[in-house]
C-alpha cells in the first residue's frame, strides 16, 4: 500500500482528501507526538481494513526520511452519532465501556511517536457508522544499528 500524504488546511480538523491515491495527515495528532493519517473508507481507507497485526509500515518522508513500523493493534468503535465528529463511541471488543470523542482522541493519538491510520467503518447503510484505528509502534526490529540511534532506538 503506497499513498501520497495531504496536510490539513489551517483551521479544518475535520478535511479529509477525497483524492483516491492520497491519506489526509490529522494536524491535531501531531500535537500529542502521534502521526494520524485519515482516508475515506471509500477511497484509501479501504486498504486499512487489509491490515493486520504484526504488519511492517513504512513512512517515507518527502526529505528522503524512513520510518519503520508495526502494527500492535486494531480498534473499532461503533459511533452513537455517526454523523458527528462529537459522537460518543462503543467499543466493539469491549462493549461495556462508552467513550467520549475527547477520551477516545486521547486514548487513541496521545502517545508519542505513535502511527495511527483511521477510517470510518461502513455498516447498517451508514459509511460513518463506526471507526477503524490501525496503531503500530516504531519497530526496533526494523531498523540498522544506525538507523535506531538516530532516532533514539535502542
Amino acid at each position: 500500500m503506497a499513498a501520497a500524504v495531504v496536510d490539513q488546511p489551517v483551521g479544518q480538523p475535520g478535511y479529509i482528501t477525497l483524492r483516491p491515491d492520497a491519506v489526509t495527515r490529522f494536524a491535531l495528532a501531531s500535537r500529542y507526538g502521534s502521526l494520524g493519517l485519515l482516508a475515506h473508507n471509500t477511497l484509501a481507507g479501504a486498504r486499512f481494513f487489509k491490515l493486520r497485526i504484526g504488519q511492517p509500515l513504512v513512512v517515507v518522508y518527502g526529505d528522503g526520511r524512513v520510518e519503520r513500523y508495526r502494527v500492535t493493534a486494531l480498534r473499532r468503535f461503533r459511533a452513537l452519532q455517526p454523523n458527528s465528529p462529537y459522537s460518543t463511541f462503543e467499543d466493539l471488543d469491549a462493549p461495556v465501556r462508552l467513550w467520549t470523542a475527547r477520551e477516545l482522541f486521547y486514548e487513541i493519538y496521545a502517545h508519542e511517536g505513535r502511527l495511527v491510520l483511521q477510517t470510518c467503518i461502513a455498516a447498517e447503510g451508514r459509511e460513518t457508522w463506526g471507526r477503524l484505528f490501525v496503531i503500530a509502534v516504531p519497530d526496533r526490529a526494523l531498523f540498522t544499528a544506525e538507523q535506531a540511534l538516530e532516532h533514539g532506538i535502542y
